[in-house]
């Protein structure tokens, strides 16, 4: 089985061969740079570059025989909590739909859209939805099609293969991705999030330039969407409170980031505990490629499906 995590600057893929039935275990990772002009905002570009990109850790299993796990680029979607009535089926279906075109960077009617009940109550009932622009979604697997018929295991939206590895159910914790397309902030109560943001913290040009300057400027920027998110936290019946941090991404790796953050939240900043590969830079890079191994199958493969969480 393959993982493959299409990012914004970078795709990672991980090979894992199976030990048990359920079990899946990591045996060959690739980290390649993505070239610009490869993928425009809602279509596969230069279709021979892509393949290129793709051939070498495929290639080695032979096309028509992969099992594929796919995570897809934040900015081509978007991931939300909700707290919703107790609603028929088809009800609930168009009250998601309505709730997320909201936040759309694009129109509701070029979206493909899925969502999971986490918890039911008496009268409402707790719903994470994602949404993906549907031409990037048919065209990248469209492409995919033209090079072997794949298995598609898991289709899913960064950063929420970061569920499995970073909720172990018994505390209440922020996972907080940042990598070269934003920013995603996650609050979790007991393995259960409580409320998903998206944050544009920089400009990657202005980046590039504080970074030769000042880096700090930028985590107390991290700091302060963090501190504006918490303003938004849904409260449960007992008080939630920040037991320890994830951090994951390209970003997250900036010497002195986790002691800042520590400094400043007084609680535990860790990466995700997943110690493979032993390099820490890899282990970050790779850990939603290897969260969609943890994730379970649930009924349609080629549409939007988001973790059973």
């Amino acid at each position: 089985m393959f993982a493959l995590d299409l990012g914004e600057k970078n795709l990672k893929i991980v090979r894992f061969s199976s030990e048990k039935r359920s079990k899946l275990r990591p045996v060959d990772y690739w980290i390649k740079e993505i070239p610009a002009g490869l993928f425009g905002e809602k279509a596969v570009k230069d279709r021979e570059g892509v393949k290129k990109l793709l051939n070498i850790p495929l290639g080695k299993s032979g096309l028509n025989s992969i099992s594929l796990r796919v995570s897809l680029p934040r900015s081509r979607g978007r991931l939300m909590v909700f707290d919703f009535p107790l609603l028929g089926k088809k009800e609930l279906k168009e009250a998601v739909k309505w709730e997320m075109t909201r936040y759309l960077s694009f129109r509701g009617e070029e979206a493909l859209f899925d969502f999971v009940c986490l918890e039911k109550g008496n009268k409402k009932q707790k719903i994470v939805a994602g949404a993906i622009c549907a031409e990037f979604f048919r065209s990248f697997f469209n492409f995919l099609n033209e090079l072997g018929t794949f298995k598609y295991e898991r289709i899913t939206l960064a950063p929420a293969a970061l569920f499995p590895l970073c909720s172990n159910g018994k505390a209440d914790h922020v996972v907080l991705d940042w990598g070269w397309g934003g920013a995603t902030l996650v609050f979790m109560s007991r393995g259960v999030p409580l409320l998903i943001r998206n944050l544009s913290i920089q400009e990657e040009n202005e980046f590039n330039e504080m970074e030769k300057n000042n880096s700090e400027g930028y985590f107390i920027r991290v700091k302060k969407e963090i501190e504006r998110a918490l303003l938004h936290l849904p409260q449960k019946s007992s008080s939630w409170e920040m037991e320890k941090m994830i951090i994951t991404g390209g970003k997250a790796l900036k010497n002195g980031f986790i002691e800042f953050l520590e400094k400043n939240f007084k609680v535990p900043v860790r990466f995700p505990e997943y110690f493979w590969p032993e390099n820490q830079k890899e282990q970050v890079l790779l850990s939603a490629a290897l969260g969609l191994a943890n994730l379970k199958r649930r009924k349609t493969w080629k549409e939007l499906i988001l973790p059973d969480i």
